[in-house]
């Protein structure tokens, strides 16, 4: 079956970069492919795909048909920062989680309370 996608990188990557989309590459199971100095247009239609994952410096994004996907944590990251500064959480107050706790996300949104409870229960 031919990938319907595949991986590059932005066009001035250094050597991390370039392992990120190895990673990428490998866990989705598409191609991982020079960026040169080719438009992401160019690289569809060269490889016949619909689509680029593209690994960047500071996010990793989609490109299809002349659109860009990617995921923003919103205010996740400045919620987590402040429960690593000691502060209050009130959505994790009102839930009362603790490491080690389950949640449920079923609210159907971009995730963002989703990605602070995941911090606040961590992995276990």
């Amino acid at each position: 079956m031919t990938p319907n996608c595949v991986v590059t990188t932005s066009l001035k990557a250094g050597a991390s970069l370039k392992e990120r989309a190895v990673w990428f590459s490998r866990r989705l199971g598409v191609p991982l492919v020079p960026r040169k100095k080719l438009s992401l247009e160019a690289i569809c239609a060269h490889y016949g795909v619909s689509g680029v994952l593209v690994v960047s410096a500071d996010r990793v994004s989609y490109f299809s048909g002349g659109r860009e996907l990617f995921f923003h944590p919103g205010m996740a990251v400045l919620r987590i920062k402040e429960i690593k500064a000691g502060k209050t959480d009130q959505m994790i107050k009102a839930m009362d989680l603790k490491r080690g706790d389950s949640l449920l996300d079923c609210t159907l949104g971009p995730g963002v309370d989703a990605l602070v409870a995941a911090w606040v229960v961590g992995e276990e």
